[in-house]
């Protein structure tokens, strides 16, 4: 599974990527925190629709920042409405910026209970073993998209750890430094584990 931001441009070609590079879904930056909306977002999701990959949109979150109602609406008003099963993949919260905290897994927690209420899915929960445990969820706000490069040298390598309350991953990034046909330059790339927790479900 590929993620894509503005930082890797968009010089890409998904039907490439889809038919040489095995690729089948792509999460492309959608906005960060309530203060940014990336253009190559509107600029990328119909082509990489067109190219048969399942689509998904994610907030580089600033928690704290703003309530947790206000950060769930900056991203689902950007989301496709209704989310449709077998086109588009669950919203995903980046969960990275600034300093860990009790507080802050509890701001994240309500952002994505705001947009189950919203979207009737739950959004996937992105960060690192050591972020989201210091976080101290009380249970999952969503299925876990766990960063964990280990010697990040472009291979896909076993998970260690699983930062607790999460008891397993649905997708685990494993390097930003992927060269995947088609995509322009290094990339992010994702082993996905449980489709069904990445997928919105069929109706």
């Amino acid at each position: 599974m590929l993620d894509l931001s503005s930082n890797n441009g968009v010089d890409h070609d998904f039907a490439i990527a889809y038919a040489r590079g095995g690729q089948r879904r792509v999460y492309l930056k959608a906005v960060q925190g309530t203060g940014y909306v990336n253009p190559d977002y509107a600029l990328l999701r119909p082509r990489a629709l067109a190219a048969k990959l399942h689509v998904g949109a994610y907030d580089y979150l600033e928690p704290l920042a703003d309530s947790p109602r206000a950060a769930a609406e900056f991203l689902f008003e950007r989301l496709p409405s209704p989310l449709v099963g077998g086109r588009d993949l669950r919203p995903a919260l980046d969960v990275e910026q600034g300093p860990a905290s009790p507080g802050v897994g509890a701001w994240v927690s309500e952002v994505a209970a705001v947009i189950r209420r919203e979207t009737g899915v739950r959004p996937l929960v992105y960060g690192s073993p050591f972020y989201l445990e210091a976080c101290e969820f009380v249970s999952p706000p969503g299925p876990l998209w766990l960063a964990d490069y280990g010697p990040d040298d472009g291979r896909n390598h076993p998970v260690t750890a699983v930062p607790r309350p999460w008891r397993a991953f649905a997708a685990h990034q494993f390097t930003d430094r992927a060269n995947v046909s088609g995509i322009d330059g290094p990339c992010d790339l994702s082993y996905v584990r449980s489709p069904a927790q990445i997928e919105v479900p069929a109706a």
